[in-house]
């Protein structure tokens, strides 16, 4: 049965959701009505497409559900990349109604089991779809746009960037983005942050806004600094105030645009060996420029020397 028209995906009215506009051909087979679609995935709110991917790929309808992975190809503006800032990887719809896990083979079945290696030898699985959002096992149903790659803010050699899962839905406000990734800090092609990060991020007609929370104890160059508290990378390309609550994410953002490291609770330490300055009690801003790494301050200053304090100041400035 061939179909020329627009799928709609959860949505929650003509004007807000992921539309596939294209055509489909509907057959039967013995994992039920397979439906394999070439189209265009646009993700719209309020009537704004925020993102549009060309489609090709198929979905499944069986007695449990809808279920599919659709591969996608940029056709708009890259939904993750913008001025001072881009996105490299790949794009992939997932849909899944019938909370469980599907695994699609390489030999054209789907089965909600993978392959054996020894019944099903040469067979493997070329997609899964988990069985709730997010790659969750708990199941839910769901229709998400899976990014997998690397966000860069600045350069490779001079900045901040995210590799990792990007989850895109729509959601109260736009496009809610659910993040897991590692986060890297590069000054001048050194390294200094290296760690897990998980957090939010939202596409409105306005920009992109992010909190990011980062596991990070510590950092710095031994006996020269260290720095600890709490760190957020925080994204904000919208030119306002941004108060928002993504997935149970709290996004509370100063008036961009930037893109920049965020420490609260924070203790920064020069020297070493119960020797040298320190900034207590505060907080801190890093963002990198082509001249390096940038800190502003507003901490409690103190001069310590064989472990013995000597001084305390009231501290605000710029590194």
């Amino acid at each position: 049965l061939y179909v020329s028209g627009t799928l709609g995906l959860g949505n929650s009215s003509a004007t807000t959701g992921l539309f596939l506009n294209g055509t489909f051909y509907l057959t039967i087979s013995s994992n039920g009505l397979a439906i394999a679609a070439t189209a265009t995935l646009a993700a719209t709110f309020g009537g704004t497409t925020l993102l549009s991917l060309g489609a090709t790929g198929g979905l499944v309808l069986t007695s449990s559900g809808l279920a599919g992975a659709i591969n996608l190809t940029l056709s708009g503006g890259n939904p993750l990349g913008g001025t001072g800032f881009s996105f490299s990887g790949t794009f992939t719809l997932q849909v899944n109604t019938t909370h469980v896990t599907y695994y699609f083979w390489s030999n054209g079945t789907v089965s909600t089991n993978a392959p054996n290696s020894v019944s099903n030898p040469g067979v493997s699985v070329i997609t899964t779809v988990s069985a709730g959002p997010g790659g969750s096992n708990t199941g839910s149903t769901y229709f998400q746009v899976y990014a997998s790659g690397a966000m860069v803010f600045g350069s490779s050699s001079n900045g901040f960037a995210l590799s990792g899962s990007f989850y895109l839905a729509v959601g109260s406000t736009g496009l809610s983005i659910s993040v897991s990734a590692n986060f890297t800090a590069t000054v001048l092609g050194s390294q200094l942050i290296n760690i897990s990060a998980s957090g939010a991020m939202e596409i409105t007609s306005s920009g992109l806004a992010a909190s990011i929370t980062l596991s990070v104890p510590s950092m710095g160059i031994s006996n020269v600094f260290t720095l600890s508290g709490t760190f957020t990378f925080q994204i904000n390309t919208t030119n306002k105030v941004v108060t928002d609550t993504v997935g149970g994410v709290a996004l509370n953002l100063p008036k961009g645009p930037y893109f920049q490291l965020s420490v609260t609770s924070a203790s920064l330490l020069f020297g070493g060996n119960g020797t040298g300055f320190g900034l207590t009690n505060g907080s801190f801003t890093l963002s990198i420029n082509s001249s390096g790494m940038a800190v502003t301050a507003s901490a409690t200053l103190g001069l310590t020397v064989a472990s013995t304090s000597l001084a305390t100041f009231t501290a605000t400035g710029a590194l």
